[in-house]
């Protein structure tokens, strides 16, 4: 009777026993956040839309559209806790790892549906104490959050299938919606309910439903994009738009095709037309259901590979290991994982948890991607979510099936040889722990981490500065990435510093490079001597540093003040403030660390430059290139520009971009 009342207990509080386990067992992981974590590209870029966004500016960072693929997801996120908790770079940290910690109970809550409590909440204490969110030096992630809107997409969508009801079904592609507007990457999923109904053909019209839910939510913001924009942003990780006339036409004559296919599908589905389906044999609706999987994910692999650009080139086997094993706890025991996942794939005749585990390899492009293109190791949370998910449905399936107790006989009942199994199993599983909690509670980067304080310092500094010396409401310059296409964070935190006291503008123009117009985008129709940099922005568009297009538009605004950071191995940054410097037109009223030249540290500081009344810029001032968009630009004006110094009429230096570098500039 007590045995009966506990799993009572149990039953109805799982979700909050699940919840303070997660705690529990994330404590370690949070003192060690607290010791190393650092802003970088991603966090300060979402502070500053944060911030933009709970001030009343818009979805923007610096009067533009941040990302046309990433909605306003994060910003939102973001804003309602300045709203709640203040404008404080440490506390929107603490609270957005907060909410990160707290992810893997989405985790919990299918893994329960699929395959029971047992292994649900032993897959979750696993993913919580070994998974990435463990290892993460950067401050927060879209990865956490788009996890959690996943996993609670695919929790609504089994449970509409157990309760036969459309409600759960819409509100799991509303979830799925938001999931690909906080990162695009889990557009890979969309698959999901149309194998769900090869799986299952009575849950058509809730695939139908999920997918009504949506495009509810992208359609809009694809709308909004393309008014902004006047492209189409669909998948990459690369910010690679897809914008070609047959490319346009296709997708059109796709959308039409496929509303006329869904309504079809409806209509069908109402008249009992698909009724003779479910008396197909399951082992043919499940190799179906494969073989459109396979199909799907060559399709994303394909189209990933072929749009995104790399961010580290380096050899395959050397990034798994120094870019990707090293941030996977018990990588070792993922192959034994994942032949257990297949393992239940081909002995399993349950719908539900064959549709779970079909869902895990829609993720395979990412894996794909992510080691063949050099990214961070964050990007294989889902994955990792999933590797731990078999796992714990390994280890709770041999544990339940090793022991057997009977209370009335007084004897317990071993099953040797899954006990052989399980016994190393359990040995490895508590030593890792060991291991892993031994690194959490004593490890310290204090050089990356002193440098990110520095960093920090120097842009509350100088938004001190500003605000005493610039007046409020003042439109202020600044210069963002220099020359690598990775955006840098150092902007982006002296912004959020100054928390709303000037508006943000960055002093280039952005050109669309083509054969024909090539001198008059470059040059912008004014005197081609006076351009200084020309950096690629996005494919054949690129960003251009024209002094007398920068008057003309400090002019235009009432503004007096440009704002360069400097980082030693990144010489754009020192040619801009070098060449401003020399060109008659500014005077340096600021500097935020004179003297960091003297010092072994790459990031020299932020130096305010303010335009003179009768600004002129001095003749035969100096240009500069970096190779890869000197190398794209020949490429996008199909081999007519020579020689970039020809067109510019005087020198130009060709610099090569620091990639190594901006991952952390505050080193």
């Amino acid at each position: 009777m007590r045995r009966l009342l506990i799993s009572k207990v149990i039953c109805r509080l799982d979700l909050l026993i699940c919840t303070l386990l997660v705690l529990l067992v994330s404590i370690p992981a949070l003192y060690w956040f607290g010791r190393n974590w650092r802003l970088a590209q991603d966090p300060a870029w979402y502070m500053l839309q944060g911030l933009n966004l709970a001030g009343g500016r818009g979805y923007t960072t610096y009067g533009d559209l941040p990302s046309p693929l990433r909605g306003p997801v994060m910003a939102m996120i973001i804003a309602l806790i300045i709203k709640s908790l203040g404008v404080g770079a440490t506390r929107i940290v603490w609270m957005m790892r907060f909410i990160s910690v707290l992810t893997p109970v989405s985790l919990y809550l299918v893994i329960k549906e699929v395959r029971g409590r047992d292994s649900a909440f032993l897959s979750v204490i696993l993913f919580a104490f070994f998974g990435l969110l463990t290892m993460m030096f950067i401050a927060f992630s879209p990865d956490a959050i788009m996890m959690a809107f996943y996993f609670l997409f695919l929790y609504l969508f089994v449970k509409s299938i157990k309760w036969r009801q459309a409600l759960p079904a819409f509100l799991s592609g509303l979830l799925l919606g938001l999931a690909v507007l906080t990162k695009e990457t889990s557009m890979v999923a969309l698959s999901i309910p149309f194998i769900a109904f090869i799986l299952m053909p009575n849950s058509g019209l809730l695939s139908f439903v999920c997918y009504s839910g949506l495009s509810l939510v992208l359609l809009p913001w694809w709308v909004w994009v393309y008014i902004k924009t006047h492209e189409i942003y669909l998948i990459n990780l690369g910010q690679i738009n897809i914008s070609s006339q047959i490319f346009l036409l296709s997708l059109g004559v796709a959308l039409v095709m496929l509303v006329i296919g869904a309504l079809a599908l409806v209509i069908a589905s109402k008249r009992g037309v698909f009724s003779n389906i479910p008396n197909i044999p399951i082992s043919l609706r499940i190799m179906f259901s494969w073989l459109c999987l396979c199909l799907w994910v060559v399709l994303i692999t394909y189209v990933l590979m072929k749009g995104v650009y790399g961010y580290k080139e380096q050899p395959l086997i050397q990034q798994l290991k120094t870019g990707i094993i090293p941030y996977l706890k018990l990588w070792y025991l993922y192959p034994l994982a994942v032949a257990y996942g297949i393992w239940m794939a081909y002995r399993c005749r349950d719908n539900l948890l064959h549709l779970f585990v079909i869902s895990s390899a829609t993720w395979i492009p990412i894996f794909i991607v992510t080691v063949s293109k050099g990214y961070a190791a964050r990007q294989l949370i889902v994955p990792q979510a999933y590797i731990f998910a078999f796992l714990g449905m390994m280890i709770a399936d041999l544990t339940k099936n090793t022991l057997s107790c009977s209370l009335r006989k007084r004897e317990v009942t071993v099953d040797i040889p899954r006990f052989v199994v399980l016994l190393p199993l359990w040995i490895i599983l508590l030593g890792a722990a060991a291991f892993h909690l031994r690194w959490m509670l004593t490890f310290t980067d204090d050089l990356r981490r002193s440098g990110s304080i520095y960093v920090r310092q120097a842009a509350v500094n100088t938004a001190s500065w500003l605000s005493q010396n610039v007046p409020h409401g003042q439109m202020v310059f600044i210069t963002l990435d220099g020359t690598s296409k990775i955006p840098d964070h150092l902007p982006d935190i002296l912004a959020f510093e100054d928390k709303l006291n000037h508006y943000w503008k960055s002093p280039y123009y952005i050109s669309n490079i083509n054969p024909d117009n090539y001198v008059r985008a470059l040059c912008a129709q004014r005197n081609c001597s006076s351009v200084i940099w020309i950096g690629q922005d996005d494919g054949c568009r690129y960003r251009v540093f024209s002094l007398d297009y920068l008057r003309s538009l400090m002019q235009e605004h009432h503004s007096s003040y440009l704002i360069v950071f400097k980082v030693r191995p990144n010489p754009a940054t020192s040619f801009w403030a070098n060449t401003l410097a020399r060109s008659g037109m500014f005077d340096v009223v600021y500097n935020s660390n004179p003297k960091a030249y003297k010092t072994k540290r790459d990031f020299q500081g932020f130096v305010v430059f303010r335009l003179k009344s009768d600004a002129r810029p001095a003749s035969n001032l100096p240009a500069a290139i970096d190779s890869n968009s000197l190398n794209e630009l020949k490429a996008c004006t199909a081999n007519r520009v020579k020689s970039i110094g020809d067109l510019l009429g005087k020198q130009v230096s060709i610099i090569e971009p620091p990639y190594n570098v901006l991952s952390n500039p505050a080193r």
